[in-house]
This record gives structure tokens, sequence and C-alpha cells, in this order.
């Protein structure tokens, strides 16, 4: 992309823009700052934001599984003794090789069946 002036330009203009941009990066609302070339740049309250969001995210989860309750021998009985938005575990292998899935609970009712299913690696995730 072209850049007006240049880049590398020694142009007080220029050092004004990017002290501005620089302002509105470190000290302006949680957005997309556009750089001199009209990509967008992240303000670091928008980072923080969306690390915020992932740590909530995470927290809920790892609020939800209680170790004590969330292993079923099968997805029916993981349906049947959770609640909607919960996540359970049910056991895969056998011997040194035992594994687990890991679904969430997505539905009011545990007839609708809704799951996510995470594969051991946490590579995999699909819906049923």
């Amino acid at each position: 992309m072209a850049f007006n002036p240049e880049l590398g330009s020694t142009s007080p203009a220029v050092l004004l823009d990017n002290a501005e941009r620089l302002d509105k990066l470190v000290n302006g609302p949680a957005a997309d700052v556009p750089d001199r070339g009209g990509d967008p740049l992240y303000s670091w309250r928008q980072i923080m934001a969306v690390n915020q969001a992932k740590q909530d995210q995470l927290d809920d989860i790892i609020t939800s599984l209680d170790t004590a309750s969330f292993t079923f021998s099968d997805t029916t009985t993981g349906l049947a003794g959770t609640t909607d938005g919960q996540y359970f575990r049910v056991p895969q292998g056998e011997g040194d090789a035992v594994g687990f899935i890991y679904y969430k609970k997505q539905c009011r009712s545990c007839s609708c069946g809704g799951l996510t299913c995470f594969s051991r690696d946490h590579k995999v995730a699909r819906e049923r």
C-alpha cells in the first residue's frame, strides 16, 4: 500500500499523526484504530476486553467442572445428571489409555440431546 507521505518521512505531520494514533490506541475506548495504511489496530482497552471475555469463559468452564460430580459412565447419564450449560465428561478407552470426552449440555431438556463434544486433544469440536 502506498503511504502519503512515504514511509521514512521526516514530516512533522506524520509525527503528529503517529502521536495521535498512539494516544487513541493507549488511552482511547475499546475500538479498532486504523494505521497509516488503513489496516485496523486493536486499542489496549479492546485487547483487555477480549482477554477478559476469554478469561470469564474459562472461569465458567472451570467452575462448572466439579470433579466429584461431573464424570459419568455415558452421555445419557451425564445429560440426566447435569443442568443446562454445565459441562460433564465421559471416560473413553481402557486401562492406561483412558481419556475423556467433554460435553456441554446446551438444552433445557435432556431429551433434545444438544451436546458439544471436545476430543481429548481439544482440537476437534462437533455438534450432535
